[in-house]
């Protein structure tokens, strides 16, 4: 830690400190309201204050052991302590992979109001979903992220509850692989879109081709403040076109969701069976109009 001092007109001396330097530090935070925590180990974390206006910092470690390092400009923190706008803006890698941020925040009104803007290249949602204890087993990877938010409330728990978050992916490819051997069928998309609104449930809805098969899904889950709490089940409601057919899946899932083991309902509905002829591999004949429903299950076996 570097002091400097200077006088003033007054005569009076004015220190401040210059450079801010932690290494190994662990970070443990729990939210009794939501109920989760959040661990995190920085390497190293440098703080600056060369310029008066303006904080600068650079910090590295890892989490879930997934290695980051950052580099940061901001406005001095006294502006939060002082109820004047905040802005933060940092770039740096996550897993060797480019991520960018900006926050900005205003809370000189009795609740929080702001924006996140985040944008990242090469992302692994796959990991990123089991790193957040939600779904294992995912083979999802996205070319480029982009994640917005509107912020508002005046606790945690009620900026989860009325903010508006939208993610876009672009340009990825989830792969939905065969337990029983290494076979796998390929899902890609140009483009995916999840949503988050006041007091709804979360939504999905893109489209791409299944194999070379076009393929539109549309699925919706639990509020987004369901997520951080300590849930054992979510919801998922899930309606896919393939094949010229609609298939409709819902049921309740057990965390963290696999691949191999669910139970919900379903509903298919089309036209003709034999246009399933391609995405199956097989020569069933033409008969329809078709309808089936019932329960689906799988385990790993």
């Amino acid at each position: 830690m570097l002091f400097r001092s200077e006088k003033s007109e007054s005569k009076l001396t004015n220190i401040w400190v210059e450079e801010f330097k932690l290494a190994d530090l662990n970070i443990n935070f729990k939210d009794d309201i939501l109920g989760s925590e959040f661990s995190n180990q920085i390497d190293l974390l440098v703080i600056n204050t060369h310029n008066k206006n303006h904080l600068t910092a650079k910090f590295q470690g890892t989490s879930e052991n997934i290695p980051y390092a950052f580099t940061a400009k901001s406005d001095l923190l006294r502006n939060l302590v002082n109820n004047e706008p905040w802005q933060l803006d940092m770039q740096g890698h996550v897993a060797d992979r480019p991520l960018d941020l900006s926050i900005k925040i205003d809370h000189t009104v009795p609740a929080l109001s702001g924006t996140i803007n985040v944008n990242a290249e090469e992302v692994d949602i796959g990991k990123t979903l089991s790193w957040l204890g939600l779904v294992d087993g995912l083979d999802v990877y996205s070319q480029s992220l982009t994640f917005t938010a509107k912020l508002a409330g005046e606790n945690l728990i009620h900026i989860l509850e009325q903010s508006t978050l939208t993610l876009q992916l672009n340009e990825g490819y989830w792969n939905l692989h065969d337990p029983a051997d290494e076979d796998f069928k390929k899902i890609s998309f140009t483009s995916a879109a999840i949503n988050s609104e006041q007091k709804k449930p979360v939504s999905l809805n893109f489209s791409g081709a299944l194999d070379d098969e076009a393929i539109q899904m549309e699925l919706s889950t639990n509020k987004l403040s369901d997520f951080f709490k300590k849930l054992k089940t979510i919801h998922l409601d899930i309606s896919t076109k393939v094949a010229q057919s609609t298939i409709i899946l819902k049921g309740d899932f057990d965390l963290p969701i696999t691949q191999q083991t669910f139970i919900a309902d379903v509903d298919i509905r089309g036209e003709k069976l034999d246009q399933w002829n391609g995405l199956l591999k097989s020569s069933i004949p033409p008969f329809g109009p078709y309808r089936i429903r019932g329960n689906i299950s799988a385990d790993q076996k």
